[in-house]
């Protein structure tokens, strides 16, 4: 079964590339980058397209975090203690978060590339050898890791960390995330990107684009540049981390200048209305 990998990476400003790639059972590729507010980060494979829509998939919807009020008026969905716009489409999460200025990493017509919510998904974290501030690196990790997981109701589970080279990495295990701590100059970065998060998907038997494995790449420059803090609480190396692993399960760019999956890394890059609704939605697609 062949399957297609994309790719989304880390800078001083967040920007999203695309990058097509081929290898024994790749058919093509995506890159995102994360670059830092201002700078001047850009990359040689070609550009994303940006604004891309949101599509509601036909197993999608199947919540696995508690909605609040405001959550589920903003997807527009019905029901006690949701306020309805007068203009307002019913029941249409899709529409909704396409008009916030949310996009998918990967879309098509039955709807965006996601994780199944009943996978266990191993997550496992490398640390390369030459990066001094290790525990940092992980505690940051874990951090983000946790908000993932609490805010999409994906099972994201502790596959193990380790420590060692990481010039020359072994693909994502089948179901898991692989997130790689390395050196500003790894050559796995591209114009010293802040990171990136590759995502592999394939066409299911019901015609959906499933994610089955990815990788996220986190630069040393990010616990160099970026003090410690909550995730999706401000520009901090939890929210850096937490930018990625986003990518990783299935979510593109923000048109949102105070969401902190902007494009641009800025002051703000706050967790927005918008943001809970999409993260919560890549977390619904059934099995």
């Amino acid at each position: 079964m062949s399957s297609r990998k994309h790719q989304s990476t880390t800078v001083r400003r967040l920007t999203v590339v695309g990058i097509l790639l081929t290898a024994a059972t790749l058919v093509g590729g995506f890159t995102g980058l994360l670059h830092a507010e201002g700078s001047g980060g850009h990359s040689g494979h070609g550009s994303h397209s940006e604004g891309a829509a949101w599509v509601n998939g036909a197993y999608d919807l199947d919540w696995k975090v508690e909605l609040s009020p405001s959550v589920r008026s903003f997807l527009t969905l019905t029901g006690e203690g949701v306020i309805r716009r007068a203009d307002q489409v019913d029941n249409d999460p899709a529409l909704a978060l396409t008009a916030a200025g949310s996009s998918p990493l990967i879309e098509s017509d039955r709807g965006a590339a996601l994780w199944p919510n009943c996978t266990q998904i191993q997550v496992t974290v490398q640390v390369d050898e030459r990066i001094p501030d290790r525990n940092l690196a992980l505690d940051a990790t874990r951090d983000a890791l946790e908000a993932t997981s609490r805010l999409s109701g994906l099972d994201l589970v502790d596959g193990g960390q380790s420590t060692g080279d990481t010039k020359h990495l072994s693909a994502p295990a089948l179901n898991g995330i692989q997130v790689v701590w390395v050196p500003a100059d790894s050559a796995h970065l591209i114009g010293r990107e802040l990171g990136s998060a590759e995502v592999w998907h394939i066409e299911d038997h019901r015609g959906q684009l499933t994610i089955i494995r990815a990788r996220v790449l986190l630069s040393t420059d990010i616990l160099a540049n970026y003090h410690a803090g909550s995730a999706g609480e401000g520009r901090n190396v939890q929210t850096a981390v937490l930018h990625e692993l986003t990518h990783a399960i299935g979510i593109g760019h923000s048109a949102d200048e105070a969401s902190f999956m902007h494009a641009e890394f800025g002051a703000q890059a706050q967790t927005t209305i918008a943001d809970l609704a999409a993260l919560a939605y890549a977390g619904s697609r059934s099995c």
